[in-house]
């Protein structure tokens, strides 16, 4: 599995319901969509998925997120997104963590996607046939 972002900064910003919107999509990194590549045949959440190239765009919220693979994985922003081209939409709750993270990280571990920034993490299930 590779996972294709740019990682924006806090550079002091206010960035939770700041520089990103609160229940808006959002690319999930910066300057265009992220993509994720898997090899194989994979599930998110309870979806199976084909082997391929997708988008990854989320939708924070307070209290959930919304996590979404796109069939159309060549976006500039989310100016450009389509619902109807989502494959999957997994609901996760983000999580406040101990330390702060400067910069937007994807971590791919066994059973799932982590995305952190700043205080905030969201963890995606994520299995790989």
């Amino acid at each position: 599995m590779v996972i294709n972002y740019y990682s924006p900064g806090v550079k002091n910003r206010i960035i939770w319901g700041g520089l990103v919107s609160y229940n808006n999509v959002w690319v999930t990194g910066a300057r265009s969509a992220t993509n994720i590549t898997v090899s194989k045949d994979f599930t998110v959440g309870n979806k199976n998925i084909k082997a391929g190239t997708y988008a990854v765009f989320t939708i924070p919220g307070k209290e959930e997120w919304i996590f979404i693979i796109n069939k159309n994985y060549a976006r500039h922003l989310a100016d450009d997104y389509k619902q109807e081209e989502d494959i999957v939409r997994v609901t996760v709750k983000p999580v406040i963590a101990e330390t702060s993270l400067e910069r937007l990280q994807y971590f791919v571990e066994t059973d799932k996607i982590i995305i952190a920034w700043e205080k905030l993490r969201i963890e995606i299930p994520v299995t790989v046939n």
